[in-house]
Order: structure tokens, then sequence, then C-alpha cells
């Protein structure tokens, strides 16, 4: 799920910030080199090509870390609980809460206007987000349960020294995680 999840927003970005985040470039999680190729086969040009960095994870030091290196505009990508509902016929019921920011760095020294049209872009470039995650729900798997409720705030992180918008959704969908067939496997491995 996190690596549909990061493949599918590495598509705003350009091919090669993605790439850079496999700062690494190799690692004995077999994973990593399909993952490397599966962004590697991206297009080159991304649909917000304004965006500069690219973070993703649920570890606010890490990623405070990646952001605090940045200058110009980046997209954070974040996850977080996923919450199960069984019935009494053993059917689940996921939600899995998500955030997306694009912000941008701001200087010390930048006045009020500045901060303003900082805003206006981040705000404008998440919508243009939304729209083309709402374009893609009919053929993403994961995005065709993206609920019908989102929340777009502004992102206000002194500590970062970043502005701009989060959207906030939920992935809603029956057995996200494929719990039931897990389950029929581990009873057919018992055997």
């Amino acid at each position: 799920m996190i690596k549909e999840l990061l493949l599918y927003f590495a598509r705003f970005l350009n091919r090669a910030v993605v790439e850079s985040i496999f700062i690494n470039g190799s690692s004995t999680d077999t994973d990593y080199a399909t993952l490397k190729t599966s962004v590697s086969s991206l297009p080159e040009t991304g649909r917000l090509p304004q965006l500069c960095h690219f973070v993703m994870g649920d570890s606010i030091d890490k990623v405070r870390r990646a952001i605090n290196g940045f200058s110009g505009l980046f997209l954070f990508v974040d996850y977080g609980t996923i919450v199960s509902v069984t019935d009494q016929k053993r059917s689940w019921s996921d939600t899995l809460s998500m955030a997306v920011t694009i912000a941008g760095k701001i200087s010390d020294s930048a006045d009020l206007i500045e901060e303003q049209l900082l805003s206006d872009r981040t705000l404008d470039l998440l919508n243009r987000m939304r729209a083309g995650m709402i374009n893609d729900s009919a053929a993403q798997a994961w995005l065709r349960y993206m609920s019908d409720r989102h929340q777009m705030d502004p992102f206000n992180a002194p500590e970062l020294k970043s502005i701009g918008w989060t959207l906030t959704f939920s992935i809603d969908a029956q057995d996200l995680l494929d719990v039931k067939q897990l389950i029929l496997d581990y009873r057919n491995n018992e055997n």
C-alpha cells in the first residue's frame, strides 16, 4: 500500500526529483531496486513540475530534517492511522487517513505580501493535484475509494520556515489491506 502511494504521488513531480530520494542508490531489500526501477519508468516531467522536492513519511523528525534542507516548493505526503471495523459476517471496512501538503520555504525577511503570494500559489497547486486525484480515481485501485469529503487547511510551520496548504481525506474501502485473503492463506497453510 505504501509503495502504491509513493508511486502515485511521484507522478506529480519531475522524475529526477523523485529519483533523488533514493539516497543510498541500492539496498539489500529487493523491493528497493524494484521501486527504483518503477520510478525510473515514470515520465520525465511531472504533472506539477513546479514542485522541487518530495518527502513522504510518518516520522515528523525525519520529515523535519528533510524539509530543513529544502528551498522552493515541496510535496509532503503523510499517511496516518488505518482503522478497521469488522461486522458479524467477518467483513472488514478499513479507513486510511491521509494528508497531502504543498508548501514552500519562505525567508525570514519575507513580508506579508510575499507570504500571501506563496499561499495563493500553493493553494492553486494543491487544488490542481486534488483535481488530478479525482480524475484518476476511476483508474487507480486505491484512489477510487477516496472519500467524498476533502478538507484543505493552511499549512504554517514557522519551525520549518514553510507555508502552504494541506489536503486531508481518507481512503474508505472494504478490506483495503486484503486481510480476508490473508486469513484464508493462513488457514490453508495450517493444513
